[in-house]
């Protein structure tokens, strides 16, 4: 089944490249002439896929690296340029059939679209080397000191991140004065083996929390080698939760496995109903099983996985999917926090949608 899905993904990357490339050979007159670009530009709509290849077996080299990162950023521009495209192409069959007057010049129309389809990739780039930090207050009727955390998902160690920007963010953590960090899942991409894992090793010591740094796995530590994503997050100093709790002064952390572990117990199997007065926060990766700590009298669920879609029109489509694609819902007693992530998958590039470090400042509601 597998493997029919990963035909039909590769088609259907085939068939908009092509349209891709056929109109953009219509209005750059160095295409129009030049076959081998042509080529060139059909065979790099693959790149990104080639460079996860070469990645994979054969460890971090500079082919690898080279393919993954311009590959994912081709795919972002043959994400605007077939958008750009259709919508055009739309106006002007509209425009024939109710026999519109031009007001632009076709060829002007088309360049536009190019230059403007560039601009956002070039753009959206930029904007994933730039977060920021969302807080949000939770009051509580629960005996409980208050409380600091930060809440991080999605990190996604590759071959090709960025130690400057990472060493940003744990600067960034570290100034919030946290009495936890906890980490949302997909701390690796695919595999640990594949990004220099002492650079990032000593960027991730340094996270600092007064009651510790927890983790769940997501489902992208799953893609590689699993037992060897898990050596390496504990390398980095954190603990990591698997259908398992950790008890701090009246706080449970209740971290759940991701929903690829066949054997991910129920929450209600992880629960004691006698812990009732104590405050509990579900670290669970995808935000689909919000209902179940909700029935569970769960106080606080933190999840990821969506980053918000990352980039148009993805946004809209992770807004239909899950009830909470970015932000916050409480429903009854039960807060579902859902981040949009600290790092991205495959094509780096985002819009409407800022990398996130999340501030949740748990507080006693005041004897009136």
């Amino acid at each position: 089944m597998r493997e029919y899905f990963f035909v039909l993904i590769l088609l259907l990357l085939l068939l908009i490249n092509l349209y891709v490339v056929i109109k953009l050979s219509h209005h750059i007159p160095i295409l129009k002439k030049n076959r081998i670009l042509k080529w060139g530009l059909l065979f790099y709509g693959f790149s990104y896929l080639l460079g996860v290849y070469f990645v994979e077996h054969f460890n971090k080299n500079f082919v690898g690296d080279f393919l993954t990162f311009s590959g994912g950023i081709y795919l972002a521009f043959l994400n605007y340029m077939f958008l750009t495209f259709i919508l055009i192409d739309i106006f002007y069959i509209i425009k024939k059939i109710f026999r519109l007057s031009n007001i632009v010049n076709d060829k002007v129309v088309y360049k536009i679209g190019i230059i403007f389809s560039i601009l956002i990739v070039v753009v959206s780039f930029i904007n994933t080397m730039f977060f920021n930090v969302k807080n949000y207050k939770i009051y509580t009727d629960k005996n409980i000191n208050n409380k600091r955390i930060v809440f991080i998902s999605d990190i996604h160690l590759a071959n090709d991140s960025i130690p400057v920007y990472w060493e940003k963010v744990v600067d960034k953590i570290n100034s919030l004065n946290p009495d936890y960090i906890l980490i949302g899942g997909d701390i690796i991409d695919r595999d640990a083996e594949i990004i220099d894992k002492n650079k990032f090793q000593k960027i991730f010591l340094k996270m600092k929390a007064r009651d510790g740094v927890y983790a769940i796995l997501g489902n992208h530590e799953y893609y590689g080698d699993l037992d060897k994503n898990i050596d390496y997050i504990k390398k980095c100093n954190i603990l990591l939760l698997k259908d398992s709790i950790v008890e701090k002064d009246k706080f449970l952390i209740i971290g759940r496995e991701d929903r690829h572990n066949r054997n991910r117990k129920n929450l209600k199997e992880l629960i004691d109903d006698k812990q009732d007065e104590k405050f509990k926060i579900v670290l669970d990766h995808a935000p689909t099983y919000f209902n179940e700590s909700l029935n569970n009298k769960v106080d606080l669920q933190l999840s990821g996985h969506t980053h918000n879609g990352q980039f148009f029109p993805w946004n809209l489509i992770t807004n239909y999917i899950y009830e909470v694609s970015s932000g916050k819902i409480t429903k009854e007693k039960s807060t579902l926090i859902v981040s949009s992530g600290i790092g991205g998958w495959g094509p780096k590039i985002r819009n409407f949608s800022t990398p996130q470090i999340i501030l949740i400042e748990i507080k006693q509601k005041k004897n009136k």
